[in-house]
Protein backbone atom coordinates (compact mmCIF):
# COMPACT_ATOMS: atom_id res chain seq x y z
CA UNK A 1 0.00 0.00 0.00
CA UNK A 2 1.32 3.16 -1.07
CA UNK A 3 1.40 6.21 1.46
CA UNK A 4 -0.80 9.17 1.03
CA UNK A 5 1.41 11.00 -0.34
CA UNK A 6 3.05 8.73 -2.87
CA UNK A 7 -0.15 8.59 -4.12
CA UNK A 8 -0.79 12.22 -4.31
CA UNK A 9 2.42 12.31 -6.48
CA UNK A 10 1.35 9.14 -8.34
CA UNK A 11 -2.11 11.34 -9.26
CA UNK A 12 0.09 13.45 -10.53
CA UNK A 13 2.22 11.94 -12.94
CA UNK A 14 -0.88 9.99 -13.95
CA UNK A 15 -2.50 13.12 -14.63
CA UNK A 16 0.16 14.62 -16.46
CA UNK A 17 0.97 11.60 -18.65
CA UNK A 18 -3.21 11.25 -19.46
CA UNK A 19 -2.73 14.63 -20.78
CA UNK A 20 -0.04 14.24 -23.15
CA UNK A 21 -1.96 11.17 -23.91
CA UNK A 22 -4.87 13.50 -24.91
CA UNK A 23 -2.65 15.75 -27.14
CA UNK A 24 -0.93 12.63 -29.19
CA UNK A 25 -3.37 9.75 -28.85
CA UNK A 26 -0.57 7.43 -28.82
CA UNK A 27 -2.03 3.48 -28.51
CA UNK A 28 1.47 2.46 -26.49
CA UNK A 29 1.43 5.22 -24.63
CA UNK A 30 -2.49 4.48 -23.85
CA UNK A 31 -1.10 0.83 -22.83
CA UNK A 32 1.28 1.63 -20.27
CA UNK A 33 -0.78 4.85 -18.62
CA UNK A 34 -3.58 1.99 -17.94
CA UNK A 35 -0.94 -0.31 -16.65
CA UNK A 36 -0.09 2.45 -13.88
CA UNK A 37 -3.69 3.21 -13.16
CA UNK A 38 -4.57 -0.28 -12.21
CA UNK A 39 -1.89 -0.18 -9.68
CA UNK A 40 -2.77 3.13 -8.67
CA UNK A 41 -6.50 1.76 -8.10
CA UNK A 42 -5.32 -1.17 -6.76
CA UNK A 43 -3.07 0.53 -3.93
CA UNK A 44 -4.80 3.88 -3.30
CA UNK A 45 -8.02 5.04 -1.73
CA UNK A 46 -9.04 7.53 -4.53
CA UNK A 47 -9.57 6.13 -7.82
CA UNK A 48 -8.92 7.20 -11.59
CA UNK A 49 -11.02 6.46 -14.30
CA UNK A 50 -9.74 3.95 -17.16
CA UNK A 51 -8.95 5.37 -20.23
CA UNK A 52 -10.62 4.13 -23.22
CA UNK A 53 -7.58 3.49 -25.35
CA UNK A 54 -9.95 2.45 -28.48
Amino acid sequence: MLTNDSCNIEYFVISDEINSYEKSLEPEFCENILEKIDSYNDQCSSQIDILDCG
